[in-house]
């Protein structure tokens, strides 16, 4: 919200800048002194903007925020290894994914059983892989086993997508 004590609010000229983006709109505020942008940035990450305001003396004023552009991650394929496991294989769970802006994210992998009702937090998991050794599993028989995973960025959004395969007997 602008004020002046001197001239109409209407007749000023605005402008929002990013430190990053640089000019993001300029323009005149409402006669009521409301001056508005809607985030739209092109750059992922953080953003100091500022909202400056001139007069037709090139007085200025200014006001700044600091803003985070986040991208929220995105998975595009989870996939198990062996396709057609044997009780004595060690499956691979493998997902593809991305996080825009580059920020830190971590990776969650759950195994499940649906037919015998069973679920395991994977512990041998990483960013990139969990392992699970079917040897250490009681599985019912043409079991299918659920490989679920969720990319969790450093501002908790989150992305979830799972795959299966059936054990061969």
């Amino acid at each position: 919200l602008i004020t002046h004590d001197e001239v109409a609010v209407s007749t000023l000229s605005v402008r929002w800048v990013s430190d990053v983006d640089g000019e993001l709109i300029s323009g005149n505020p409402s006669s009521y002194g409301q001056a508005i942008w809607v985030g739209d940035f092109e750059t992922y990450g953080p953003h100091q903007v500022v909202l400056e305001t001139e007069d037709e003396n090139e007085l200025v004023g200014s006001d700044s925020v600091s803003i985070i552009y986040n991208a929220i991650p995105k998975i595009s394929d989870v996939f198990i290894d062996p396709q057609m496991p044997s009780s004595s294989d060690v499956l691979t769970c493998v997902p593809t994914y991305s996080d825009e802006d580059g920020g830190a994210v971590s990776v969650e992998y759950t195994w499940s059983f649906p037919r015998s009702g069973q679920s395991i937090q994977a512990t041998t998991a990483n960013n990139f892989k969990s392992t699970l050794d079917l040897q250490t599993v009681v599985l019912a028989e043409s079991e299918t086993i659920e490989c679920y995973v969720v990319v969790l960025d450093e501002y908790g959004y989150t992305a979830e997508m799972g795959t299966w395969v059936r054990l061969s007997n």
